[in-house]
């Protein structure tokens, strides 16, 4: 588990961390160029390893940013950070 709280991430301050799946971490971000708070997925440290693991978590960034509906956060950005990599939606 990361304990990114507190810390940068790209272009994205973590705040607290607010949940997590299976595979990702979820925190509350902020990203101060648009002053809006973000939600960051990122994948789990035990995951970034196992190739099949990561190629359907890059695979999902082009899923999430095709779909839009009125209940869902709006895919923004992903990226990858030593090592770490994410995914950003809208808060």
């Amino acid at each position: 588990m990361y304990d990114l709280a507190g810390k940068t991430l790209g272009k994205y301050h973590i705040i607290e961390s607010i949940d997590q799946t299976v595979g990702t971490e979820v925190y509350k971000g902020f990203n101060p160029a648009i002053n809006r708070y973000v939600v960051v997925n990122v994948l789990k440290a035990e995951f970034t390893g196992n190739d099949a693991v990561l190629k359907r978590f890059l695979d999902q960034n082009d899923i999430a940013a095709k779909i839009h509906h009125p209940h869902l956060a709006p895919f923004y950005d992903f990226g990858q950070e030593n090592g770490v990599h994410y995914r950003v939606y809208l808060y």
